[in-house]
């Protein structure tokens, strides 16, 4: 799948708050977030194609940012809802392995667990 960084950052922006928004600057790696959950969306060499995201969170956070990221920035907004993304988070969160969530565009996102934390990865390569 091929995604530019301006259409990310149009969609994600319209469904997360202010001080979540994706930034109109970009880099290689643009980091959003807090202390409870953050976010990295790093992009092609010539910064127009979003190649990864990346959501790292705390379990005991994971209705706080990690939900206005990840459920309302990207299932929401860019339309890529799925339970499969839900079962898989929570499967992680029960016996810290991996597991991967698909939904039916064929976006996966893979839910691992390190240092106490979940990270998801979208990898848009």
């Amino acid at each position: 799948m091929s995604l530019t960084y301006d259409i990310l950052r149009k969609n994600f922006n319209k469904s997360v708050p202010n001080e979540l928004a994706l930034p109109e600057a970009l880099h290689k790696i643009t980091r959003i977030g807090d202390a409870d959950a953050a976010m990295e969306v790093t992009t092609s060499e010539d910064l127009k194609t979003v190649t990864e995201i990346s959501i790292t969170t705390f379990d005991d956070k994971i209705e706080t940012t990690f939900y206005k990221l990840f459920v309302d920035g990207l299932e929401g907004g860019m339309g890529w809802s799925s339970v499969n993304f839900y079962q898989a988070a929570m499967a992680t969160l029960k016996d810290h392995q991996a597991h991967t969530g698909t939904n039916s565009q064929g976006i996966s996102a893979v839910h691992s667990w390190a240092d106490n934390q979940m990270t998801v990865t979208i990898d848009l390569n």
